[in-house]
């Protein structure tokens, strides 16, 4: 096959991969509750990657991990892409605004 087939294809394909599910493409953050005091949502040290919040536009994937601060505040309504619980995870109950996904 001629190399510009080849990538044509490649690119067609990955093309046809995103349109089926875009939400592979999304951020992903993980609860980890490391603020020493709080469990509000808005406050980036609880979630991993440490810095940064779920974006609040129906992009974000959100998962939940671990047993620490098991009681995540969402302090306001969240537009999520998707809400994940890991196996392993500890029993979380989710307070705070309604979040739509």
């Amino acid at each position: 096959m001629h190399p510009i087939y080849k990538t044509f294809l490649t690119g067609l394909l990955t093309t046809a991969l995103w349109v089926a599910n875009p939400g592979v493409l999304r951020a992903q953050f993980v609860w980890d509750g490391g603020h020493a005091a709080q469990d509000k949502w808005t406050l980036s040290q609880n979630w991993n990657p440490n810095g940064s919040i779920p974006a609040n536009d129906g992009t974000s994937n959100v998962v939940f991990a671990g047993s620490i601060r098991l009681t995540p505040d969402s302090n306001g309504d969240w537009n999520l892409n998707s809400v994940t619980f890991n196996s392993s995870a500890g029993a979380f109950t989710l307070g705070g605004g309604t979040l739509t996904l």
